[in-house]
């Protein structure tokens, strides 16, 4: 039985009109949905393709004008380039005044 999500349980949309892309974040992943070819691509902390992504569970999900992603999560803030599938993830560090000051975004 396929299910398109990573899960039911959906926690944040953002909709990219440039690419006609909506990004549906739930508690296990990312999926982008592609609007005009009504498909969808699982990214998720389990995959070991080009699908993976650092992080579980999405709570917010912006997409900036270079039409990259900032996803917040329960783990930080990952930073992600779904076109060259780069990312960076960005978390609270003790020692550090300019990190973040809670992984919990």
């Amino acid at each position: 039985n396929y299910f398109p999500l990573t899960d039911n349980n959906v926690t944040a949309l953002s909709y990219d009109k440039k690419r006609q892309t909506l990004w549906i974040g739930t508690i296990n992943g990312l999926t982008k949905l592609e609007l005009q070819h009504s498909k969808f691509i699982k990214y998720r902390i389990t995959n070991k393709d080009n699908h993976y992504i650092p992080i579980k569970k999405i709570n917010a999900i912006i997409v900036d004008k270079h039409e990259n992603l900032w996803l917040g999560s329960d783990n930080g803030l990952l930073f992600f380039n779904p076109t060259n599938n780069i990312y960076s993830l960005y978390q609270a560090e003790k020692n550090d005044p300019q990190s973040l000051n809670n992984n919990v975004i």
